[in-house]
């Protein structure tokens, strides 16, 4: 069976480490920082708290006053239906 990931496991295990160091010193800023540097890494670092901070973060940046509602004015008859 052929593995799906293309990382080495020398790779694997440093980043694995890595991680588990930096959840050790529970710097929640370090460690998103790291995992937007390294894809590979953020599947170890990103954990529910750092995924509920982002996403946290991510609707308080929404303006509350945005109506994201559609009707007649946005005049979508130029996509195809179906």
């Amino acid at each position: 069976m052929a593995s799906k990931f293309k990382m080495s496991e020398v790779d694997f295990w440093n980043k694995y480490f890595k991680a588990e160091y930096i959840h050790s010193t529970k710097n929640a800023i370090a460690a998103a920082a790291e995992a937007a540097e390294d894809e590979d890494l953020a599947v170890f670092l990103k954990d529910d708290e750092i995924l509920e901070n982002e996403a946290r973060k991510k609707v308080r940046r929404v303006d509350p006053t945005l109506d994201m509602e559609a009707d007649q004015g946005d005049d979508y008859t130029h996509l195809p239906v179906g």
